[in-house]
């Protein structure tokens, strides 16, 4: 057994890993995370049927009911609230918890299965990049959901790792339930799924070693019959009592923000992924983590190009390589099935991308261990290695320069559209012609000591950012309308459950297509009510269009700043509905309509 101090570094990046999450937990999202304002409501919206149980002893207020489509994470939600009192806090730290176990996990598996040095690179990726640790901090569905795809993969190195069939088949099985429950969870983890099939076809046929098809199949139906067990229990025991509202739930979401309407919008939805400027995944990730971003995919590249040359000689340990193999295979599947389901769906905020950052991390600290063979087998003349790091050069010369010149700066655009085709082109024409091999082997430590170095500036570049901008905007106004409305009131709206977790105020949200979006304000007549909404340049369109008499400054009896967007909160005035109501009546009674 290894002495403790080798373990070391690793205690400490997964110490500091809990502390960059838990750290000063009541403070608002990191507004620069997402261009999308779930960084306000989305918190709210995940918490709500918990936050109801523990202050109405019911989970049901209204007509959204998140819990349907996470039922685990709404029981652990509701058993921290009534154990601990409702608040934002409470239930973020089950994100901080996940997260870090997460970091440990990771970096278990991939020291058992890879080296230590790829451990320790993806635990200080995944434990202190602050993309991943940020959003750790932040009370979504999606960092559980992280930690149920690393623990199925932790499951299915067990089964690797074991020479026993009966074993192997009883943790593939355990990965099969394990993943089968976290996309019950989070159904926008369903890309996970081919993740453990593809490993093990990788590892049966594409190392060299062929191995027989009693192997691949009884693993396969282990994995199968586990994940369809769970599932199918799920489904009878859970989705089909509860059909009439989950249909329509998950319908709007499918249809209303993630199906792709045409085959061109498709096209599109990839290309802003690939290339976009301010969304999409690629410009995402090289704008806030370039380094694990570019060692991923140089690492990626350098796999496939040693495929296409078939080079690659058996391992004297054929049981090491097999679960080395299998490990970077899920993981290489789950990331590229992952990027492939989020790029092409029409709505992909990035806190969508939390959980690929397992995969990311893991497939980052990989390639920093194995960056000598990774560059030897893209730096030399053969056409394949050539023509790939052509194509590497191009992609991220692209993003460079659309980092420093944004397509959409005012006077701007056409010299950025300029410098976006021509230097990318001039990069991988240069290589092409005067590129020739590389080899670190007698500058490989400098060369990650300058890797890391680079990532420590920008990560930090990051974190010193979030740290200059910390608040309690979002926190301090849920407890100003706690103080200052009447008891009892009923605050209506999309960004109201998230203004209200710290407050005993009701919350009701209102997505036209989704939930209450058929008269919001009559049906709490007798009530103090007040509409909050997104105001200034966001003020939603549905407000002003349906509700045009309220939305007006004489009713606003608050607007604040609450993270980046502009929070209008309006008084309904008590006679609203009787009003209303004799408008409706005067416009289709007969008399309204004989004049």
């Amino acid at each position: 057994m290894a002495p403790l101090k080798s373990f070391l570094p690793a205690l400490v990046i997964l110490a500091a890993s809990f502390a960059l999450r838990a750290v000063a937990l009541d403070t608002d999202a990191y507004g620069r995370l997402d261009w999308s304002a779930g960084l306000l409501t989305d918190e709210g919206f995940y918490t709500h049927n918990a936050r109801n149980m523990a202050l109405y002893g019911t989970a049901r207020t209204d007509e959204f009911n998140n819990m349907l489509l996470s039922p685990s994470l709404h029981a652990l939600q509701a058993w921290l609230m009534a154990s601990f009192g409702v608040g934002v806090v409470q239930v973020r730290w089950i994100s901080v918890l996940s997260g870090t176990v997460g970091v440990g996990l990771l970096g278990a598996i991939l020291w058992r299965t890879v080296s230590p040095l790829a451990a320790l690179g993806a635990m200080a990726v995944l434990g202190l990049d602050h993309t991943s640790a940020l959003f750790s901090r932040m009370a979504l569905m999606d960092t559980p959901a992280g930690l149920g795809c690393t623990m199925g993969l932790a499951c299915f190195a067990a089964a690797l790792l074991t020479r026993r069939n009966r074993a192997a088949w009883a943790w593939l099985a355990l990965c099969g339930a394990v993943l089968g429950a976290t996309v019950m969870n989070r159904s926008l983890t369903l890309y996970i799924l081919p993740a453990p099939a593809l490993a093990l076809l990788h590892v049966a046929y594409g190392m060299g070693v062929r191995r027989g098809r009693s192997w691949v199949i009884t693993r396969l139906a282990a994995y199968g019959a586990a994940l369809v067990l769970v599932v199918g229990g799920f489904w009878l025991e859970y989705i089909r009592p509860n059909a009439a509202e989950i249909g329509p739930m998950t319908r709007y979401y499918r249809t209303r923000q993630l199906q792709p309407k045409s085959v061109q919008h498709l096209a599109g939805n990839l290309q802003r992924a690939a290339f976009g400027d301010h969304r999409g995944i690629a410009p995402y990730l090289f704008r806030h983590a370039p380094v694990p971003f570019v060692l991923t995919l140089v690492g990626l590249a350098a796999a496939g190009v040693g495929r296409l040359r078939r080079n690659a000689a058996p391992s004297a340990d054929a049981d090491a390589a097999l679960a080395r193999q299998g490990v970077l295979a899920f993981l290489a599947a789950w990331l590229a099935c992952g990027w492939l389901l989020l790029a092409a769906v029409a709505y992909s905020p990035t806190r969508y991308y939390i959980s690929t950052y397992p995969a990311l991390a893991g497939l980052a600290g990989w390639a920093l261990g194995a960056l000598v063979p990774n560059v030897r087998r893209l730096a030399t003349r053969l056409p394949a290695a050539r023509f790939t790091v052509a194509a590497l050069t191009a992609f991220i010369v692209y993003h460079a320069v659309q980092t420093l010149v944004h397509r959409g700066a005012p006077g701007a655009r056409g010299v950025a559209m300029a410098a976006l085709c021509a230097l990318p082109a001039v990069a991988a024409l240069g290589w092409l012609r005067w590129g020739r091999p590389i080899d670190l082997s007698r500058r490989a430590v400098p060369a990650m000591v300058a890797l890391c170095a680079v990532w420590v500036m920008t990560n930090g570049w990051w974190l010193a950012d979030w740290g200059r901008n910390l608040s309690r905007s979002q926190i301090e106004m849920s407890q100003w309308l706690g103080a200052e409305l009447p008891r009892g009131s009923v605050l209506i709206g999309d960004v109201a459950p998230g203004v209200c977790m710290d407050n005993r105020l009701v919350a009701v949200n209102v997505i036209d297509g989704l939930c209450n979006g058929d008269s919001p304000v009559e049906r709490w007549a007798g009530r103090p009510r007040y509409v909050v909404i997104l105001d200034g340049r966001w003020l939603e369109k549905y407000w002003t269009e349906r509700y045009s008499e309220l939305i007006i400054p004489a009713n606003r009896v608050k607007l604040a700043r609450v993270l980046r967007w502009d929070v209008g909160v309006y008084r309904v005035p008590a006679d609203y509905a009787a009003r209303a109501h004799r408008v409706t009546i005067g416009r289709n009674s007969p008399e309204g309509k004989t004049g």
